[in-house]
């Protein structure tokens, strides 16, 4: 149980609630911006198929025409080395459909990727991302450009951040094709229920300092 401070001053207890607060606060900020991003380059694991395989804290889910495929794999090898691409990387059919769900939402996600084409197209891949409940909040066209010194490949780098994701599905406009992708970046945000539990703490505390003071 809470400890009974209704007979306390209230000015002197709100004010130093307030002062506790503030200070955690700033705990809490500067932990989540200390929290450390993951990069995938697709190294990590042997070659096989991505779809319905979980590593890292993601999902990742693969379809041809709504059909689960087993044409992306993890740890393979497409374009080489361009900018954003650097092989391994995650390759497959450009007719399908890569679906990523992070266990834990994430506030960065960011990526690299390239398709089979030397010509620039608009767009050349879209990302649909999702918030925590599963509402999509919105498909981002990406347009790719051929690379210097890369023969029969175009990409560029999707980046978002700042809004939690849940989920992010990726279609592609070059069909038919192949893609690749690369250096997957991510960074989950701190669950909601850590930071409860810490403001419980931190009232207890409170009212427990102010209590020992009053009986003083």
């Amino acid at each position: 149980m809470l400890a009974d401070y209704s007979e306390l001053p209230r000015r002197s207890f709100h004010a130093l609630f307030f002062l506790a607060f503030v200070g955690w606060c700033v705990v809490c900020g500067t932990a989540a911006r200390g929290a450390s991003s993951t990069t995938l380059d697709f190294s990590e694991i042997p070659f096989q198929s991505v779809d319905d395989l979980t590593y890292a804290g993601i999902t990742f889910d693969f379809k041809i025409a709504g059909a689960d495929s087993t044409e992306a794999f993890y740890n393979s090898f497409g374009p080489g080395t361009l900018s954003f691409v650097d092989d391994p990387s995650l390759t497959g059919d450009a007719a399908g459909v890569l679906t990523l769900d992070f266990a834990v939402p994430t506030s960065v996600v960011e990526f690299g990727l390239a398709l089979s084409t030397a010509d620039a197209l608009s767009p050349g891949f879209r990302v649909e991302l999702f918030s925590p409940g599963l509402i999509s909040l919105g498909e981002l066209p990406v347009d790719v450009f051929p690379t210097v010194g890369a023969l029969g490949f175009s990409e560029n780098r999707f980046e978002d951040s700042g809004t939690p994701i849940a989920r992010a599905t990726i279609r592609f406009d070059h069909q038919p094709g192949s893609f690749a992708l690369d250096n997957l970046t991510f960074l989950p945000v701190p669950e909601p229920s850590a930071f409860m539990l810490g403001a419980v703490a931190l009232i207890t505390f409170v009212a427990q300092w102010c209590r020992a003071n009053r009986n003083r």
